[in-house]
């Protein structure tokens, strides 16, 4: 991890600990580190195609570079050392009966979630 202070590492704008730090789960504990790098997005997608494009290293979601990595335009790295779980919540009001579109829509996120997981490396 100390070698992150020697790469371009590329930054999203709207990260909670900010644009400098990555949140992290660094040997099962929560925490962040500190990077640098010259480039920065509000959208993780522009930092996809900026990794992609050797830019620099990006922290993604795994869902979101899956396709990039079985055609080999990424390579993972770190991923035993820095990951970060992250959860999904569907919200709706506390009513006696939730209505079956609802419920279905919540059993689809399930699957979904469960399937493609939401990791950051």
């Amino acid at each position: 991890m100390k070698d992150l202070a020697g790469h371009n590492c590329l930054q999203f704008s709207y990260q909670e600990t900010g644009v400098n730090e990555w949140p992290v789960t660094v040997k099962g504990k929560p925490g962040s580190i500190k990077i640098s790098g010259r480039f920065q997005a509000d959208s993780l997608v522009s930092l996809r195609e900026a990794a992609v494009a050797g830019m620099g290293i990006a922290f993604m979601p795994v869902y979101l570079v899956r396709e990039q990595i079985q055609k080999g335009q990424l390579i993972p790295v770190l991923r035993e050392s820095i990951y970060r779980d992250v959860g999904i919540y569907a919200i709706y009001p506390n009513i006696r009966y939730v209505p079956r579109k609802i419920s279905a829509f919540i059993e689809l996120l399930i699957k979904h979630y469960v399937k493609q997981g939401c990791e950051f490396h």
